[in-house]
């Protein structure tokens, strides 16, 4: 909690400061929503799913009237693999940034609209609670420890058809492996942040996980 926190931050400054893989004037300024992702470039990660999810929401919400920029904040084996699938999707609006120190990451958390954490059964999920003290909105999994973290309620869980998202008051979760119900959920949270109390999401972040 002394190094995640809700904070005032000068979204184009930040962004600035950033590298694009795609584009030589760096990271575009002209964004109506954020979509950010924060980890290392392993498998279980999934960090394929956000970029096929990104093919979906981008275009969706282009129809109406509504630009976002994804970036995926992080490094690993997996990079040019990511890169490559990148260019095969024709993401034009999201980009690779890097590895980022703490500072960073904590910025970009606070300027964002929606964390995406799709995950293969995330054993604790420490950077979906970085995500909630930052006052961002979190997407995760049906799996591993994702679900606690959520506080979801275990027996509604269970009656979760699998294609279908399921918001929390922390966050929302989503079956894994589906590309659909993560660009879903994250237009969900983009089109109705009225949904999500940001104060009691850090409250209840500082309060369970200091």
């Amino acid at each position: 909690t002394t190094i995640f926190y809700k904070d005032t931050i000068d979204s184009k400054k930040v962004l600035s400061m950033l590298p694009s893989n795609i584009s030589s004037c760096g990271i575009p300024l002209n964004y109506d929503k954020l979509a950010i992702f924060v980890g290392k470039f392993a498998q279980f990660k999934r960090v394929d799913l956000v970029l096929d999810a990104a093919k979906i929401y981008e275009e969706e919400m282009h129809k109406k009237g509504l630009n976002v920029l994804t970036l995926i904040v992080g490094a690993g084996a997996l990079d040019n693999e990511l890169k490559k699938h990148q260019a095969e999707l024709n993401l034009h609006n999201t980009h690779f940034v890097g590895r980022q120190g703490a500072d960073i990451v904590r910025a970009l958390q606070n300027i964002s609209d929606v964390f995406l954490a799709p995950s293969d059964n995330e054993p604790d999920g420490l950077v979906y609670k970085e995500c909630m003290l930052c006052n961002n909105i979190p997407v995760g999994t049906l799996g591993g420890g994702v679900p606690d973290t959520l506080n979801a309620n275990d027996d509604e869980l269970t009656a979760i058809p699998s294609t279908e998202i399921y918001p929390t008051p922390y966050g929302v979760l989503i079956p894994m492996n589906n590309s659909k119900a993560l660009a879903d959920a994250a237009m969900y949270v983009m089109e109705h942040p009225e949904k999500f109390d940001k104060n009691q999401i850090i409250s209840y972040a500082q309060e369970n996980y200091d």
